[in-house]
Order: C-alpha cells, then sequence, then structure tokens
C-alpha cells in the first residue's frame, strides 16, 4: 500500500506528539517536581535558621536570669550552710565538753553570777553528742517503721545534713540508713508474720510498704521465702 502525503503528515504529527509526550513524562516533569521539593526544603531550610537565630539571640538574656537566680541561691546557701556549720561545730564542742566533764561558765553581768551559756544549756538538754543523735534517730526509726523514714526525713528532724548523718549513723550501726531501715521492717514483718494472723498486705503497711510485690520480694530475700511459706513453715 501506497502512503500519501496527507498519510504522511498524519505519521509525523503523531510521532511529534509521542516525542513531546516522552519528554514532558520524563524530562519536564520530574524537573517541576524536584524544583517544588528543593523549594519546600529551602522554606523549611530557612525556618529553622530563624529559629536558631531567635535562639541564639536569646542566649544573653538567659545568662543573665541565670546569673541572676545564681546570685540568689548564694545568697540562701551561704546563710543556710552557715548556719548548719556553726551547728555542727557547737553540736561537737558540746559533747566534748559533757563527755569530759567540763560545762564552761560566763558572768552574767546583771547578776554577777557565773550560768551556763545558753549554747550548751541546749545542747545539754538536746543531748546532742554523736552517738546520742544516732541513738535518737535510731528510736524514730522503731517508732514509725510504717513511715517516711528516708534520709532527708531523718536529717531533717536531727537538723543535720542528710551526708553528715549518713557518716556518723555507718560509724556508729555498721550499716547504711537504708539498709537498717529495711532490716528492721524485715525483722518487724516477721514477727508480725509469728505472731498474728495479719494479711500479708496489712503487715506490709505496717512497716512502711505500699506495694505489696516489692515488699514480698524483699521478704523473699531477707528470709529465703515467700511470707505465706514463712507462716506455713512457721506454724507447723
Amino acid at each position: 500500500m501506497k502512503l500519501t502525503d496527507k498519510d504522511i503528515l498524519l505519521v509525523k504529527l503523531a510521532v511529534s506528539i509521542l516525542i513531546v509526550f516522552f519528554m514532558v513524562r520524563f524530562l519536564i516533569m520530574p524537573g517541576i517536581g524536584r524544583y517544588q521539593e528543593n523549594r519546600i526544603e529551602g522554606k523549611e531550610l530557612e525556618d529553622r535558621v530563624e529559629e536558631i537565630q531567635t535562639a541564639v539571640d536569646s542566649i544573653p538574656v538567659l545568662e543573665q536570669t541565670i546569673a541572676e537566680q545564681r546570685k540568689e541561691l548564694d545568697k540562701v546557701s551561704e546563710v543556710y550552710y552557715g548556719r548548719l556549720e556553726n551547728r555542727q561545730i557547737d553540736e561537737l564542742l558540746t559533747g566534748i565538753a559533757i563527755n569530759a566533764g567540763l560545762f564552761p561558765v560566763s558572768l552574767s553581768i546583771g547578776e554577777a553570777q557565773p550560768v551556763i551559756p545558753a549554747p550548751y544549756i541546749y545542747g545539754t538538754l538536746l543531748e546532742d553528742t554523736e552517738e546520742n543523735v544516732v541513738e535518737q534517730i535510731i528510736h524514730y526509726i522503731e517508732e514509725n517503721l510504717g513511715g517516711d523514714l528516708s534520709r532527708a526525713k531523718l536529717a531533717a528532724r536531727a537538723y543535720i545534713s542528710e551526708d553528715y548523718l549518713s557518716k556518723k549513723f555507718a560509724l556508729h550501726t555498721g550499716m547504711s540508713i537504708p539498709n537498717y531501715v529495711s532490716t528492721r521492717r524485715m525483722e518487724r514483718a516477721r514477727d508480725y508474720f509469728k505472731n498474728t494472723t495479719r494479711s500479708v498486705s496489712e503487715v506490709a503497711t505496717l512497716v512502711g510498704y505500699t506495694n505489696f510485690s516489692y515488699f514480698s520480694k524483699t521478704f523473699r530475700d531477707y528470709a529465703g521465702c515467700t511470707p505465706n511459706e514463712f507462716r506455713n513453715r512457721y506454724n507447723k
């Protein structure tokens, strides 16, 4: 079959259309997509740079705020630690004086009679020697096994720092405060299981545990068996 000029023109037109389609599909469209993606990424980058610049600009203000707060903290700390240090020194000197049978005296101008200075009276009345402080804490622990017996709570009750109390307690008892408290709680729980019919949850609450699973695990580590197994063995 012989193609006419019109047929040849139509074929050329069809081929041109296909070429244009493939160019648009595989060259122009991907380029447009990449361009749009680059614009979006560029905008995100600009926003990020602006955020970083804002953060950098705010650094001097933050540093000034931190410096002011640090000054306030230093003022408060200076007063607190000064009092704490003086209190500990006074406790130490008072304890030495009491143990040695020495009672420093001063003269009262009004009555012209020797009197014991107030700090030593205070120390004597409270028996604030190192051993007595620890003994008072031990007594408090015994009376409050079901309550808050954290280092912070005990130190606040003795009016001394946590580290100072921990050091003196360990020297006096050979145990850390947490270990001592845990041991006494387990011993008290053991006595409850031996001498009463209270449930495990009741005993746990009485010795300061709100997590009954943790109480059972701690008791098992202490006694080598669970609370119910211990009670059953003891009551056989």
